[in-house]
């Protein structure tokens, strides 16, 4: 996973592999629900209000009521979510409530994942 600021929006590009099994060496990309959600430098969660993939801008607001975690569904071998309206560089919380069981490499630093420990609302990021 790789994150850029463009301000004032925050893109994500996810990759994924699906290593061969006996029989099959060849493997599609797989359904990955990644529960996603985005700190401010004090550690609260960032409201979310819209979402741009596959050419198109979802809306992820309920009710008119802020949504502070979503489901991005990875189906895709890379795909691209931009985050939109996002007032400043964000941490991103991913892999919210343990939403799929992968393993996950990302550009995040040491001090970023020390970050998240220490303010992550979700408590399995913890």
């Amino acid at each position: 996973m790789c994150i850029f600021c463009i301000n004032p929006s925050i893109l994500t590009i996810f990759s994924q592999t699906v290593p061969p099994t006996p029989g099959q060496p060849v493997k599609e990309p797989i359904f990955i629900p990644l529960a996603a959600g985005l700190l401010d430098s004090s550690g609260k969660d960032m409201p979310l209000s819209s979402i741009y993939h596959d050419w198109k801008l979802e809306s992820v607001t309920c009710c008119g009521q802020p949504v502070y975690t979503t489901v991005l569904r990875v189906t895709k071998g890379e795909e691209e979510f931009t985050f939109s309206y996002v007032p400043e560089k964000p941490i991103p919380s991913l892999l919210r409530g343990y939403s799929a069981p992968i393993r996950l490499q990302s550009d995040l630093t040491d001090d970023d994942l020390f970050f998240l420990l220490a303010h992550d609302s979700d408590e399995f990021n913890r």
